[in-house]
């Protein structure tokens, strides 16, 4: 994290004046836990002259793009079934080659958590006009 930080320094130097700069990290300090909103991230971008938001970003982090997946068996001893989950990821910020596969089986009970998990997540997102700061994050123990 610190390493991208200071990776993103360089990005000041564009700024118009010293105000802008002072109001650029006067917001980042104001909405550090919460994130940029749209109007703030709108005007620094115009005083950075950025044309894509998304370079205020730290950290970018990839974006699903396709997901696939099948049943089959874990191996020749064992007969329960297991879902193999492909997962195309596609990261913009590391073009050309920014699409990873990443591919992953689940047994019942892992599936099951993982979709009680899922529903949580949704519930979050289409309450979070509801909540303060809408970030919170939890984590899914696999059996």
């Amino acid at each position: 994290m610190e390493r991208t930080l200071w990776g993103h320094l360089p990005l000041l130097v564009r700024s118009n004046s010293k105000e802008s700069v002072e109001y650029i990290l006067q917001s980042l300090w104001r909405t550090r836990k919460t994130g940029l909103d749209a109007d703030d991230r709108r005007v620094i971008c115009e005083m950075l002259q950025l044309q894509n938001d998304s370079d205020l970003d730290p950290v970018s982090l990839p974006r699903l793009k396709a997901m696939t997946w099948n049943m089959a068996t874990q191996d020749t001893e064992v007969t329960d079934p297991v879902a193999v989950i492909n997962l195309k990821l596609q990261n913009d910020k590391q073009a050309p080659q920014g699409e990873v596969d990443l591919k992953f089986q689940l047994s019942k009970e892992t599936l099951d958590t993982m979709v009680k998990s899922m529903y949580c997540i949704r519930d979050q997102l289409s309450n979070s006009g509801e909540t303060s700061n809408g970030l919170s994050s939890q984590e899914m123990n696999a059996a």
